[in-house]
């Protein structure tokens, strides 16, 4: 009888496996790394950068053999040879900062700088765009030399060659070509007399801005050489590369340009020259068998729309005033156009300046009412624009204090009574307090400031409330701290002591956040409350908030949006962010002891929004 074998599974087979995987896991990982890893060189300077790229293009240095994978804004080097893969494209401009080099798909060439002669480029193959700016590039592809002084296209591949001169001219051979004429070279490297087009309203790869949901006029132009009175151009669109679901086809005879509908998606187009002759499939047969092709993409595209102020929003101003605007992302665009204007049909702007990203702090807004908009800006890679976005308006409140200009002007300003002021830093403190861009919430540049409110108001002198931003050490720790007191005299009134600050920067900070985080020193004393103002519940007081119990030692206080709710008195509303208007820090009798007097004070810092 045979004997049965033990398929038990211990635990050193489990321990090798998993000693494999993770050796199979980590050399992926590496690979990967390593595939797609973009090398500098740190002893040398680069001659280029990588401005645009689309899919998959690579790089090797002249010295290596191992290719990399090129990025967006990857250095370019002298001597590197550079290749394009299908469906791909990448832009280099040249250190020159005047030159500009466009590879379209399945393209190779090697490029050298120097700063004597420019550009030279060895061209062994494919489709490219050159402008050589206010210079000239050089470009060898196999025994001919070619000279450019302008804007060129070439294409280079089995069936032949050809040089299109969209603006300036070239030198082939020591041939001169002038604007808008076209040389081709059939395979066998000869003059070819062929009638021959150049397409010259966009590249072998174009992106087109398009409306959601409507069709998309798209413009191709171009111009011919070797043209007979029966030759035309046909210009097509397909779905495929093989042009086997063409979905447009325009005949095109007497004129070079026309202009084709076109729904948003991916497409390829090509046009070539014809003749009347006929092939046996019936379809009319290429007059040249080189001819521009490549691929279309139509994007349907919404403008930005404005976020931040909220339309007509009001500013205070000390001297001028900094004003944080937010919009929402066109996708594509590579900056933004923000304009300020006086009137609201946007004439004269103050302000026209480019920005890069979704949002800005505009400084030195002076009194008035302004007007505003962004214009979304794309490269020079994709064709069409969006219309500006909507207009928004702010106001600008001028208030009878000015801005302390240095910190000795600032030490000068304050005050010796603390009540309802600012305290004083150490002038070191002050000016980067004053300057900085992302305005701390404890801080001069937040602007707290403190009062009392009585149901009875000739009872009002029995209640005081200070504020006070100084430096003190805290566990040993030098920290910027805001120190409020909150002192109740004997009354049975409602009443309420507040800190607050509407610190616009502050506001817009709080907007993009979902809570703030704090730690807080209080004498035992009480509960205080922290409030979240908003615009919606400015009117009535109803404002989200939560309970902070004070105590004698330091406690962390974390405090979510999510958390804050509103008192069951006043308007109930939604928490919205968008509608944020500043912090409130509050004491009021319902924590106070009845008939007795009650002073508190608390000292918060470390204030964190996250």
């Amino acid at each position: 009888m045979q004997k049965k074998k033990s398929l038990k599974f211990k635990a050193i087979d489990l321990a090798i496996i998993l000693f494999c995987l993770a050796g199979s896991v980590t050399s992926g990982a590496v690979f990967w790394q390593e595939y797609n890893r973009t090398l500098t060189k740190l002893n040398e300077d680069p001659i280029g950068t990588i401005v645009f790229k689309k899919r998959t293009a690579q790089r090797k240095f002249i010295d290596r053999s191992v290719w990399d994978t090129l990025k967006q804004t990857s250095p370019v080097y002298n001597g590197d040879t550079i290749r394009t893969i299908e469906f791909s494209e990448v832009i280099i401009n040249f250190k020159d900062e005047v030159t500009h080099l466009a590879l379209y798909e399945k393209t190779l060439i090697q490029v050298f700088y120097s700063e004597v002669d420019g550009a030279k480029i060895d061209f062994t193959g494919g489709q490219m765009e050159i402008d050589s700016g206010s210079g000239s590039v050089t470009i060898t592809s196999g025994s001919s030399a070619i000279t450019i002084e302008g804007q060129v296209n070439l294409d280079k591949r089995s069936e032949g060659f050809s040089l299109s001169v969209l603006e300036g001219e070239a030198s082939f051979n020591g041939e001169k070509i002038e604007a808008g004429n076209i040389l081709t070279l059939n395979a066998e490297g000869e003059r070819d007399n062929r009638p021959a087009i150049a397409l010259t309203s966009f590249g072998s790869s174009a992106r087109i801005i398009g409306t959601p949901g409507q069709v998309t006029p798209v413009v191709f132009s171009w111009n011919t050489v070797n043209f007979n009175p029966d030759t035309f151009v046909i210009v097509e669109i397909a779905r495929d590369g093989n042009f086997n679901n063409i979905v447009e086809t325009r005949t095109v005879t007497g004129v070079s340009s026309v202009s084709i509908p076109v729904r948003d998606g991916n497409y390829w187009w090509r046009a070539y020259p014809a003749q009347a002759e006929v092939s046996l499939r019936g379809n009319l047969v290429p007059a040249n068998d080189i001819y521009p092709s490549g691929t279309l993409e139509v994007i349907p595209l919404s403008t930005a729309s404005l976020i931040s102020p909220a339309v007509s929003a009001e500013f205070a101003l000390i001297d001028s005033a900094n004003i944080p605007l937010s919009w929402t992302a066109a996708q594509g665009a590579s900056s933004y156009l923000l304009e300020i204007s006086s009137f609201a049909n946007m004439n004269n702007p103050v302000v026209s300046r480019r920005i890069e990203g979704t949002s800005v702090i505009q400084t030195g807004m002076e009194a008035g009412r302004w007007y505003w908009r962004v214009t979304p800006i794309f490269s020079e890679r994709v064709i069409g624009s969006l219309p500006p976005s909507g207009i928004g308006s702010f106001s600008v409140t001028k208030t009878a204090a000015s801005v302390p200009e240095t910190a000795q002007e600032l030490a000068d300003t304050v005050p010796t009574d603390d009540s309802k002021t600012i305290g004083q830093l150490p002038p070191e403190r002050q000016l980067d307090s004053l300057r900085t861009t992302e305005v701390p919430v404890i801080s001069h540049a937040a602007d707290w400031t403190g009062d009392n409110i009585s149901g009875d108001q000739a009872l009002a002198a029995f209640m005081t409330a200070n504020c006070h931003i100084g430096r003190e050490s805290i566990q040993g720790q030098e920290r910027d701290v805001l120190t409020l007191n909150s002192n109740l005299l004997t009354s049975n009134e409602w009443r309420q002591s507040w800190f607050v600050t509407y610190n616009p920067l502050i506001a817009q900070n709080l907007k993009n956040a979902s809570g703030v985080r704090f730690k807080i020193l209080g004498d035992g004393g009480g509960a205080w409350l922290f409030r979240i103002n908003t615009s919606d519940t400015h009117h009535d007081g109803c404002r989200h908030e939560i309970l902070i119990n004070d105590a004698n030692r330091v406690v962390e206080i974390d405090v979510p949006f999510s958390i804050l709710k509103q008192p069951d008195w006043g308007s109930q509303v939604p928490f919205v962010k968008n509608n944020i208007e500043g912090i409130e820090i509050a004491r009021h009798s319902e924590y106070f002891t009845p008939n007795a007097p009650q002073s508190s004070t608390i000292k918060i810092f470390d204030f964190e929004i996250y």
